[in-house]
C-alpha cells in the first residue's frame, strides 16, 4: 500500500462521518421547521382575551392555545403573556393589541395596534422574515437578536429599542432606516420623522419580566388584575390602519403574492386624511317678507334680553351667595377662634392654680415634717433627762435624800413645760393649717365663679357677635338685592336698546344677505374646484408613489430570489462535490482492496511453490543416498516414488 493509498484510506471515513452530520444536520433543522410552524400562546398571567378571524367578540384564551392566521389577542390592565410565534417568542405587555397576520415556518408578520411586545428572533436564515407592523411604520428584523417595540396610543408615536440585533424600520412611501444594537428610535409620522428622546431610557418592570422569562426564571402573578370582564380593545387613532408592508425590501414571504392589493389597502387610509377639506361656506337666511321679518327679530330680541336679564340675576344672586357663604365661613372661622382662645385661657388659669396649690402642698408638708421632727426630738430629750436621775440618787446616803429629790424635781418641770410649749406650737401649727387650707378652698371657689363669668362674658360676646354677623348678612343681601334690582333695570335698557340697534341693522342686512349670498356660491364653487383639483393631486402623487413603492419591492424580491437561487446553486453544487469526493473514496478504497487481495494471492502461490521446490529437493537428496541390499522398502504414497526405509 502506497502513501496515497493510506492517505485516501484514512480520509474516507471521515468524509463519510462528516456527510452523516450534514444530513443529520438538515434532518434536524427540518424537524425544528415543522415544529414551529405556527402561533400559540405559552405563557399568561392574568387575563388575555382571544377574538377570531371576522368575529368581533372577545372569548377567554387559555395557555397551550393555537393560533391563527387573523386571531387578535388582547392583554388586560394588570396582565402579561408570552407568544410563540413560529420560531421567535414575543412577550406582550398590559394593555396590549396584537393581531397574527401570518406565522409560518419561513415568515412571521405581526400586526401591534397598541401597547408593548418584547420580541426575541432566534434565528433568520436565507429566506425567512420576521415582520411588525405598527400605525407609525413596519419593523423587519435583519438578524437574530432581542427588539422591543411600543406603540403610544395617545401620542401616536412607535417606539423601537434594538436591545441585541440589527432591524430596519419602513415608511408609508418607502422610506427605511436601519437601526442598529443599543439604538432607540421614536417616530411620529408615516414618513418616519424622529421624535428627541432621551440618550438613555430606564429599564422599567416589563423589561425585567421579559429578562426573567428569557432566562427560564420564574416570574410572580401580577397582583393588579383588571377588573373589566368583557375587554373591548378598539384601534387607537382612526384613520391609521397599521402599516403591512407585504413583501418589504429583501422578502420573499408567504404574505407577499399581491402586493398591489395589499399596498393600496393600507395607504388607503391617509388619502382622506391628506385631502383638505372644503371650507364651510357663509349662509345667510333672505327674509322672506318685512313684517315677518320684523317680527322674528323683535322675538328674538326679547328672548335675548330676557335670557340676558335671567343670566345676570342668576349671576347676581349667585354672587351673593358666594359672598354669604364667605362671610359665614369667616364668621364661624372667627368664632372658632375665639372659642379655642378661651378654651386656652381656661387650661392655663386651671394649670396655675393646679401648680399653686401643689406647691402650697408640698411647703406645708415640709413644714409639718419639720414640726414633728422637733416634737420627737423633744420629747425623745425629756424622756432621756428625765430617766437617769432617780438611778442617780439611789447609792446616795439618805441623809441627802432631800437634796436629791428636789434636783431630780426641777429637771422633770422642764421637759414637762418643753413638752407643754411643743404641743401648744403644734396646735398652732394645725390651726395655720386648718386656715390656709380654708383660705385655699375659697380661691379655688373665687377662682371657679371668676371662671364662670368670664364664660358667660365671652357667651354674651359671642351671641352679640352671632347677632351682629346676622345683621350684617341681613344688610349684605338688601344691598345685593338692591344691586340685583339695578342691574336687572339696567339690563332691561340695554335689552330695549339692543332690540332698537337690532331693528336697525336689519335693514342692513337685508340688504346686504343676497350680495353676501352670490358672493358665498361663488366662494363655494371655486373652492369646490380647488379641492379637486388638490384631491387629483394628491391622488396623482399617492398612485405615483404606490408604484415607485411597487417597483422598488419588485426589484429587492427580484434581488432577493435570485440570491436564494444561487444560494440553492452554490449548496447543490457543494453537495455534489462531496458527493463525487465520497465516491471517489469509495473506489479508492475497493481498488486498494483488490490490490490487497492480489498481493495476498501472489505471494500464497510463490510460498507454495517454494514448499513444492523444498519437498522435491528433500526427495532428490533422498534419491542420492546409498541403499544397502538388505534394507527392506516400504511403499511410496501414491504420487512419489519408492524408497527404501533407513
Amino acid at each position: 500500500m502506497n502513501a496515497f493509498d493510506r492517505a485516501a484510506g484514512g480520509t474516507a471515513p471521515r468524509w463519510h462521518a462528516l456527510g452523516k452530520i450534514t444530513a443529520a444536520c438538515l434532518l434536524a433543522g427540518a424537524a425544528q421547521a415543522q415544529t414551529s410552524s405556527g402561533a400559540q400562546l405559552n405563557h399568561a398571567e392574568g387575563t388575555v382575551a382571544h377574538a377570531p378571524k371576522g368575529e368581533q367578540e372577545w372569548h377567554d384564551i387559555q395557555p397551550r392555545r393555537v393560533l391563527k392566521r387573523g386571531d387578535r389577542l388582547w392583554i388586560d390592565g394588570g396582565s402579561r403573556a408570552e407568544v410563540q410565534a413560529g420560531p421567535h417568542v414575543l412577550r406582550l405587555d398590559s394593555h396590549t393589541q396584537v393581531t397574527i397576520e401570518n406565522a409560518g415556518e419561513t415568515a412571521t408578520q405581526l400586526s401591534l395596534t397598541q401597547g408593548h411586545v418584547a420580541v426575541s428572533v432566534t434565528r433568520l436564515n436565507p429566506g425567512e422574515g420576521f415582520e411588525l407592523g405598527t400605525p407609525n411604520l413596519a419593523f423587519r428584523a435583519r438578524m437574530p437578536g432581542e427588539y422591543r417595540i411600543d406603540v403610544d396610543a395617545k401620542q401616536g408615536t412607535t417606539r423601537v429599542s434594538v436591545l441585541a440585533g440589527l432591524g430596519i424600520v419602513y415608511g408609508e412611501r418607502g422610506e427605511s432606516l436601519e437601526v442598529r444594537n443599543g439604538q432607540r428610535l421614536v417616530f411620529r409620522e408615516r414618513a418616519l420623522t424622529k421624535v428627541n428622546q432621551p440618550a438613555f431610557a430606564v429599564m422599567d418592570d416589563f423589561d425585567r419580566w421579559s429578562t426573567a422569562r428569557r432566562k427560564g426564571e420564574p416570574t410572580v402573578t401580577m397582583p393588579a388584575m383588571a377588573a373589566a370582564s368583557a375587554p373591548v380593545p378598539t384601534p387607537p387613532m382612526s384613520g391609521r390602519a397599521p402599516i403591512i408592508i407585504p413583501a418589504p425590501p429583501g422578502s420573499q414571504l408567504a404574505g407577499s403574492a399581491p402586493p398591489a392589493a395589499k399596498a393600496s389597502a393600507t395607504t388607503a387610509s391617509p388619502l382622506a386624511a391628506a385631502a383638505p377639506t372644503a371650507a364651510s361656506a357663509i349662509r345667510v337666511g333672505v327674509p322672506a317678507g318685512g313684517a315677518a321679518n320684523a317680527a322674528q327679530v323683535q322675538a328674538a330680541a326679547q328672548a335675548a334680553a330676557a335670557q340676558a336679564a335671567a343670566q345676570a340675576e342668576a349671576a347676581a344672586q349667585a354672587k351673593a351667595a358666594a359672598q354669604a357663604q364667605a362671610l359665614a365661613a369667616a364668621q364661624a372661622k372667627r368664632d372658632q377662634e375665639e372659642r379655642q382662645r378661651v378654651a386656652q385661657l381656661q387650661a392655663a388659669e386651671q394649670r396655675r392654680l393646679a401648680a399653686q396649690r401643689a406647691e402650697e402642698d408640698r411647703r406645708l408638708a415640709a413644714q409639718r415634717a419639720e414640726e414633728d421632727r422637733q416634737l420627737a426630738a423633744l420629747r425623745s430629750g425629756a424622756k432621756a433627762r428625765a430617766v437617769p436621775a432617780p438611778m442617780q440618787a439611789a447609792p446616795a446616803a439618805p441623809a441627802a435624800a432631800p437634796e436629791a429629790a428636789a434636783t431630780a424635781v426641777k429637771p422633770g418641770a422642764d421637759a414637762a413645760r418643753q413638752l407643754a410649749q411643743a404641743e401648744r406650737r403644734s396646735a398652732n401649727v394645725n390651726a395655720r393649717r386648718v386656715e390656709e387650707k380654708r383660705a385655699a378652698e375659697e380661691d379655688r371657689k373665687a377662682a371657679i365663679v371668676k371662671r364662670a363669668e368670664e364664660d358667660r362674658k365671652a357667651a354674651v360676646l359671642a351671641k352679640r357677635a352671632d347677632q351682629d354677623r346676622k345683621a350684617a348678612l341681613a344688610k349684605r343681601a338688601a344691598e345685593d338685592k338692591r344691586l340685583a334690582q339695578v342691574r336687572r333695570a339696567d339690563d332691561q335698557r340695554r335689552a330695549v336698546a339692543s332690540r332698537r340697534a337690532e331693528e336697525e341693522r336689519r335693514a342692513l342686512q337685508a340688504q346686504r344677505a343676497e350680495e353676501e349670498r352670490r358672493v358665498a356660491q361663488a366662494r363655494r364653487a371655486a373652492e369646490d374646484k380647488r379641492v379637486a383639483q388638490a384631491r387629483r393631486q394628491e391622488a396623482e402623487k399617492i398612485a405615483a408613489a404606490r408604484r415607485e413603492q411597487l417597483a422598488r419591492l419588485q426589484d429587492q424580491a427580484r434581488r432577493d430570489e435570485l440570491q436564494a437561487r444561487e444560494a440553492a446553486q452554490a449548496r447543490r453544487e457543494e453537495q455534489a462535490r462531496r458527493e463525487d469526493l465520497a465516491r471517489r473514496d469509495a473506489q479508492r478504497e475497493e481498488q486498494a482492496r483488490r490490490d490487497d487481495d492480489a498481493r495476498r494471492e501472489v505471494a500464497a502461490r510463490q510460498r507454495a511453490l517454494n514448499d513444492q521446490r523444498q519437498r522435491d529437493h528433500e526427495v532428490w537428496l533422498r534419491h542420492q543416498q546409498v541403499i544397502p541390499a538388505n534394507q527392506p522398502t516400504r511403499p511410496a504414497p501414491m504420487g512419489f516414488p519408492l524408497r527404501r526405509v533407513s
